[in-house]
């Protein structure tokens, strides 16, 4: 009868809610948190701390390839390495190019240079010229055509600082190249 009388007079009661069971409380451990890792610093240069080591030189009578080394300026074309046949025969290591001048840095580090040097035998034109500088004075000047048995040079380069190889002229659109056979220098 009071919910008629309430609904009656305008007034609303809600019934009051069941009591709501808590859910029983388990204790679990907390995890402190993992400690962040201090950075260790890097140790600081000192003044007795030893150089890097120089880069090895080639030992006493040691030949390195002139192929292996990096020129320093390259005019006219680049010199490619690979293998070329001059006079019906194979050479596995050469240095070629329509024409080229290219100097390298020797810094006195050499006793001599030896090489051959010719055309391919496609080469189609007229003698090419073979020039070698070494320190600007010029230590080698030939010609040789298809068909020519490679020349010859070996040079006392002991106290050069720097090498050129030149070939000259350029027929860039024509076939043949000129090459440089096994250019070999021996260390002092």
């Amino acid at each position: 009868m009071i919910a008629l009388f309430s609904f009656l007079s305008g007034s609303r009661t809600t019934p009051a809610a069941p009591p709501v069971a808590e859910a029983p409380t388990t204790s679990h451990p907390t995890k402190s948190p993992t400690p962040t890792p201090t950075p260790t610093p890097a140790p600081t240069p000192s003044s007795s701390a030893p150089n890097p080591p120089a880069p090895a030189l080639p030992s006493t009578g040691a030949t390195v390839s002139l192929t292996g080394l990096t020129p320093i300026k390259e005019q006219q074309g680049t010199l490619d390495i690979g293998p070329q046949t001059v006079n019906l025969k194979s050479h596995p290591l050469t240095m070629y190019s329509v024409c080229s001048h290219t100097t390298w840095q020797l810094d006195r580090k050499y006793a001599s240079f030896t090489a051959q040097y010719g055309v391919t035998d496609d080469w189609d034109k007229v003698p090419e010229q073979f020039t070698i500088w070494v320190d600007g004075a010029e230590r080698l000047h030939a010609t040789k055509d298809a068909g020519n048995t490679p020349g010859k040079v070996t040079l006392d380069v002991s106290n050069a600082f720097r090498i050129t190889l030149e070939t000259w002229p350029c027929y860039p659109y024509d076939p043949g190249f000129a090459v440089w056979i096994d250019p070999v220098l021996t260390a002092k």
